[in-house]
Parts: C-alpha cells; structure tokens; sequence
C-alpha cells in the first residue's frame, strides 16, 4: 500500500507535530466531554433524573479523548530517528483507529439497548416512525467495527519488519475478531428474541407467561396503547409482564420511569391526575391521551403477602396480571361500571358489615376493586321493583321464605331480560324439620334449575381432609367444563359448607326458552348422601352406616349437582344458524363462601372461591375474557450460607464470563501467535 507508506513516511518526519495536535484535539475532546457530562447528570433536588442518552454521548467523546491523547503519547515518546518515527507511527494509527473504533462500536449498543422500543416496533410492526433511531445505532457499531479494520490494514503491511508491532497487530486482530463475534451473537440474539418469543416457560411461579384468558383481553385491544411503569427497581415480575403484554399485542408500548423524575410525573400528572410525585405503579393509556382513557394500579395492588392459616407461611401472590387484565378489560368497555344490586330484608348478610364474620362488606369491597358497582336492594312483602339500572341482581343466603310481592318482583325483573345469581344455604339453628321454600321455585323450575330441599352430607376422610359431614369438595360438572365460566375453574376444588341440591329441573322449560347446565357437582372422590330434616344427626347415619350395609344403599351412586346455569336460548328461522345463547341465571347451592369468614377473607382459598363468584358474574355480563385469571403464589427458595445472593452479580456474571471467553480466545491465538 504505498499511499499509505507515504502518508506514513511524511508523519515521521513531521517533528512530532502530529501527534501533539492529536493530544491537543483530545484535550478538546476531554473538555466537551466534561461538558456532556455537565449536562447530563441532574442538579438541584426537583431536577429531572440523569439523561441517559446525554451521559452516552458524553461516554463516547471521552473514549475518543482517550484514544487521541494515547495515539499522540505513543508518537511523542518513540526515538527521533527515523526508523523508530516510522514504527511509533504505525503503533500511533493503530492505537487511534482501535481506541475510536471501540468507542463508536459500544456507542452504536448503548443506542441501540436504549432506543430498543423503535427497533421493536419496526421489527415487529413495521413502523418507521422512528426508523432513525435504529439506523443511528446500527451506523454507529458497523462504523466503529470498519474504522479498527481499516486500522488494521493501514499498517499490516509492515507487520514483519518489527516484533513488537507485530504483536500489536496480532493482539488488535484478535480483539476486532472478538468484536465481530459479539456483534453477530448480539445481532442474532436480538432477532430471535423478537422474531421468536420465548414459548416455554419453566418457572413454578409461570412468570414469564400469561394465561390464555390475558392473551384473548390483548387480541380484542384495537387502540395504541401506553403501559407506563412508575417504579425504584421495577419487580422481574411486573417488567415481565409487561413484556409480554407488549410482545402478544403490537399496539403496546412500555416505557419505564421512575420516581426520581418528578418533574417528568408532575408534567403527566396534568394530563392524568391518578399520578403523584411519590407514586409507584402503573398508568395504562388506552388510546388518546386523556384521563378517561387512563387507569393507575398502585405498586401495592400488584403483589401481595397473606399467612397461609396452616402452615403460618408467608405467601407471595403476585396480582399483576389479573389487575393489569381487568383495567385493561374496564377500559376497553368504555369505563363502564356494571351495577350490582344484593337483595337485603329477608334474613340476607349486610353487605355493609365488615366487621362480622358472616357479613357480605369484604366481597363487596373486592367486587368494587374488580369495577363493579354494588347497591342494597330491600326485596319485602311492599312489592319492591327491580331498578331499571340493575345489571345483575344477587340473592345472596336468604333466611326466610322471600314474600309473593318480591318474588313478582324478580319475576317481572327476568321477564324483561334481567341477569340473576341465587345462592341459598341451610339455617340449621331456625328448628325446622325440612328447609323451608325459597319463594323462587316455580321461577326458577320455568328456567329448568330444582332447588331441592335436600342437604348434601359427606362422609369424612383423611385424604380429603373433611372433617365435618357438612363439609362438601365441589368440581366443575363435566357438562360445563368446556365452557366459559366452567373451563377456567375445571381444575380446581372448592369447599362449599351446608349446601343443597341443585339439579336439573323434571320438566325441562319449553323449547326456545332456557337451557340449563350443571355447573358444579360433588367430587367424585368423596362418598355422599342426602338429608331432607335439617335436624337429623348426621353422625348417627353415619354410624349406621357403618354397622347396616343396607343403610349404606343411602350413598349417592353419583356426584351430586350443587350449582347449575340457565342460559336462553331463542329458537333460530328455518335454514339459519341458532343464535347465541345469551347467560342469564346461575344457582348456587351454598351461600357461604361469600361470607367475610370465607370468600371475603384473605387466604388463598378464599380468593379462589371470590374468583368463582366474580367469573359468575363476568360470565353473566358476557365478559368471559374476565374469568379464570389467577393470581400467582411464588414459591419461596432458601439460598444456603455463603451463595451469591446479590442480584447484580447474578444478572452480569454470565454476560462478564461471555465477553471474558470471547476475548480470552482471542487473546489466546494471540500469544499463540505472536511467536
């Protein structure tokens, strides 16, 4: 190359005048770097947090400071005669093109590691609003990579006249190689991250996954829509799932803050008020940028830390999807608040009493969180009628007989197209020698549901962990385990305490009426029987059994149905297809689990049987997409004594003992080399 043996042979005997300009020049480098960095890092209590892409730059053009002072030292220190000038001079290119290079290489992946959220969405969406931003970048890494090449071979050419330079050569080569292949892993990488999203999650906890229900809520998202995440240190959990949010659903954009930015928060806050400068959580954006349009979950809100009653373990439930799910779920529908009414008057819970165990306050707070609107609704002989607003109307445990004026009223109520869930349990303490009617029968039996007057007793066992033969271990019936509101719970067991009979009513309703399901049933793993006098000692039938086979014949063949569903279902014109069967009536055998004691307590149990409850009513305003989410228990491991336990060592030491192995190859075939 003897263009640039000239240019070589003129820097020689140029008196060192190059290479004091080139520290001159990285003396101004070092200056406006000092400068970026002046400009980068906050001042002042209520300035805005460090501008990360300010302190980048700032960390480049001290890099390129670095490399021009290096380059000039090495010049200025060598020999003046010519032979050595021209040696210094090739080292002196070679340490210039190698410090800049690296320098704009590690700029172009800082960019692009911060401005991940443009290449996303051209990768993955097609959006070039932002294409520059992943231009600049990928300039950058391939620019710094062709600077340290064209270094190299500027002075190849004179790589075996001298030992020391050729080792230099060598030593450079074999860094520029160990570039390239982390480019080309990081490149790789990065697209089959986007292009092939991780499927397989092997977590106990399932944190890097979402249920089918989520994916359902982010397939119906038809707007753009801002997941912004307010957090000091943001949970692994909450970041995951916010990405998957984002990977299932183009239309999501994340974007992390923190507190530290008050400024940035005061300045969203005018917009969306739900912010405060000491806030931590999330604020979703669905669709333009306005308040209604906007929901906040508080960071307390997303995980939650309850003592298992048994084993008095602390359990870590995080509720970050389900709340992330039903926000979403709430804005999509227009903000709009379904009104619950729960009958009162006729021996029913207060839904105001949190204080009392068998009161109905906790559920309604938790129906409250989940954007349902609950009212009292007295239901008595005065022939109260069913407001016109009543989404849903929840008879819930009645004690006595409801009058002939309410049942009118909850008649008339369905007649006109309401939605209805009943749930009546047992009143042992009233004396009574068979359970009294509810008053709803005859309505109830014209949408094919029979409240029987039979309680459910169950024989106890150890493997089931029954201890009281009122106890009953409840399952989705077979018949409703592929349907909206049985497929989500089909896997689980519930307890229900005192409860009755709900079966199939004889007369099935006429033919384009109602279609009844059983939606629960007594699990096939217990032994049941049936009481009808709610007096009967239940231990004495017990005994006998034991002691009369024939008193045995008194144990149900089958599981029992203790819930059932009626849906309408109109009959469809000739030659077209049946229209859909819209959800109206959900019967439950037992009305305790809703009680402040059970449902409305904060065990795992109870927010199981509360997630049964709210499916019900989700499934009954036909929003199935709702059901079935569940919070996830992580499981609790202990590191042993002297583990690594700090998490900034366990995240960067398999990318440290990656870049270390790369370049330590490198370095090996060097020294091989060199020789």
């Amino acid at each position: 190359m003897p263009e640039t043996g000239g240019f070589v042979d003129r820097l020689a005997r140029d008196d060192g005048r190059s290479a004091r300009t080139l520290v001159g020049i990285g003396a101004l480098l070092g200056a406006g770097s000092a400068f970026l960095f002046y400009r980068a890092m906050p001042a002042g209590p209520a300035a805005l947090g460090a501008d990360s892409i300010g302190l980048t730059f700032a960390l480049w053009v001290a890099g390129l400071a670095i490399a021009a002072i290096g380059a000039g030292s090495i010049r200025m220190a060598s020999d003046p005669d010519i032979e050595s000038a021209t040696l210094s001079v090739r080292t002196m290119l070679l340490a210039l093109t190698a410090g800049v290079g690296a320098a704009t290489f590690f700029l172009g992946i800082a960019l692009l590691y911060q401005w991940a959220d443009p290449l996303f969405r051209l990768i993955r969406e097609g959006d070039r609003e932002e294409a520059w931003k992943v231009f600049v970048p990928l300039v950058a890494t391939v620019g710094g990579l062709g600077i340290m090449f064209a270094g190299l071979q500027a002075v190849r050419s004179a790589e075996r006249r001298d030992q020391t330079l050729r080792r230099a050569i060598y030593g450079f080569n074999a860094f520029l190689t160990g570039f390239l292949l982390f480019a080309v892993l990081l490149v790789g990488n990065v697209i089959a991250y986007l292009k092939l999203p991780a499927t397989i999650d092997t977590t106990q906890s399932a944190i890097y996954s979402i249920s089918d229900r989520s994916k359902q809520i982010l397939a119906d998202i038809d707007r753009p829509t801002r997941l912004l995440v307010f957090m000091e240190g943001v949970d692994p959990e909450v970041q995951a799932l916010v990405n998957l949010c984002r990977e299932h659903q183009p239309k999501i954009t994340v974007e992390n803050l923190t507190t530290m930015q008050p400024n940035r928060i005061r300045e969203l806050a005018k917009t969306f008020p739900q912010l405060t400068e000491n806030t931590e959580g999330i604020l979703i954006v669905y669709g333009d940028e306005k308040a209604e349009n906007a929901a906040f979950i508080r960071s307390r809100d997303l995980i939650t830390e309850d003592a298992d009653p048994g084993s008095r373990e602390i359990k870590r439930k995080f509720m970050g999807e389900l709340k992330l799910m039903n926000e979403l779920s709430f804005l999509m529908g227009g903000k709009d608040k379904p009104v619950v009414y729960f009958s009162q008057g006729n021996g029913e819970a207060d839904i105001n009493d949190r204080s009392k165990p068998q009161g109905y306050g906790n559920i309604v707070d938790k129906l409250q969180r989940r954007n349902f609107e609950v009212k009292p609704l007295k239901l008595d002989a005065l022939g109260t009628t069913v407001p016109d607003d009543c989404r849903i109307l929840v008879i819930a445990g009645p004690k006595q007989t409801l009058p002939p004026a309410a049942v009118d009223a909850v008649r008339a109520y369905l007649e006109k197209g309401g939605k209805l869930v009943a749930l009546f349990d047992i009143d042992v303490n009233r004396g009574d020698k068979e359970i009294p009617l509810t008053g709803l029968e005859g309505t109830l039996a014209a949408a094919g549901i029979d409240v029987s007057r039979e309680r459910v007793q169950t024989v106890p066992t150890e493997n089931t962990d029954i201890r009281s033969m009122d106890e009953a271990l409840v399952r989705v019936d077979p018949a409703s385990a592929g349907t909206p509101l049985g497929g989500p719970f089909k896997n689980m067991v519930f307890q229900f305490f005192g409860c009755r009979v709900v079966r199939p009513a004889k007369t099935p309703p006429a033919p384009g009426g109602f279609r009844a399901t059983p939606l629960l049933s007594t699990s096939d793993q217990t032994l049941v029987w049936t009481e009808t006098d709610p007096q009967v000692n239940g231990l004495q039938t017990l005994q006998l059994m034991q002691r009369d086979p024939k008193a045995r014949e008194r144990l149900s063949p089958a599981p029992l149905p203790v819930a059932m569903t009626a849906s309408e279902s109109p009959r469809g014109m000739p030659g077209q297809a049946p229209p859909a069967e819209k959800p109206r009536i959900a019967v439950f055998g037992d009305a305790t689990f809703l009680v402040n004691a059970v449902g409305g307590s904060r065990s795992e149990g109870a927010a199981v049987m509360f997630d049964l409850f709210a499916g019900t009513l989700d499934w009954l305003r036909e929003r199935p997409t709702n059901i079935g989410i569940e919070p996830r228990v992580a499981a609790t491991y202990d590191l042993t004594p002297g583990a690594m336990n700090n998490e900034t060592t366990l995240k960067f030491l398999p990318l440290l003992v990656g870049v270390v192995g790369v370049f330590g190859l490198g370095l090996g075939v060097w020294l091989v080399r060199r020789q």
